[in-house]
């Protein structure tokens, strides 16, 4: 990894949040807050719009935000995996016929965004 990382890995609740970390840099700035991803560089457009319930996801509000620490090119990759219904089960994760559908984006070495959400997968 290139000196940066983040320093939780998971938000899936409202009280928690993740910081993007950059020490050689000395940045450290805030990514999620509130179940928020901040600097919301939105997603690109998809046939899987279809499913979004909520106005929120569009603004950059997520259900659960999964940080790995390196995409494959060895730079920080947020994941967020994002249930398009308003009922979650007890796990926090809907019924085996609600889809659940992840975006991901990648970070620079300044936590900033270098391309908005792309789909990544739907599941059920």
């Amino acid at each position: 990894m290139e000196g940066y990382y983040v320093d939780n890995r998971v938000a899936w609740n409202s009280k928690q949040s993740i910081d993007f970390v950059n020490e050689a840099l000395g940045i450290r700035k805030p990514l999620v807050r509130g179940l928020r991803i901040m600097d919301y560089p939105g997603w690109e457009p998809g046939g899987w719009e279809r499913k979004v319930e909520r106005d929120w996801y569009r603004r950059g509000g997520c259900l659960r935000c999964d940080v790995s620490p390196y995409d494959a090119q060895g730079r920080s990759r947020v994941l967020i995996t994002i249930q398009w219904h308003d009922t979650p089960d007890e796990t926090g994760f809907g019924m085996e016929n609600i889809p659940e559908i992840t975006l991901y984006s990648t970070l620079d070495e300044r936590g900033r965004f270098l391309h908005p959400f792309r789909l990544d997968r739907i599941s059920y």
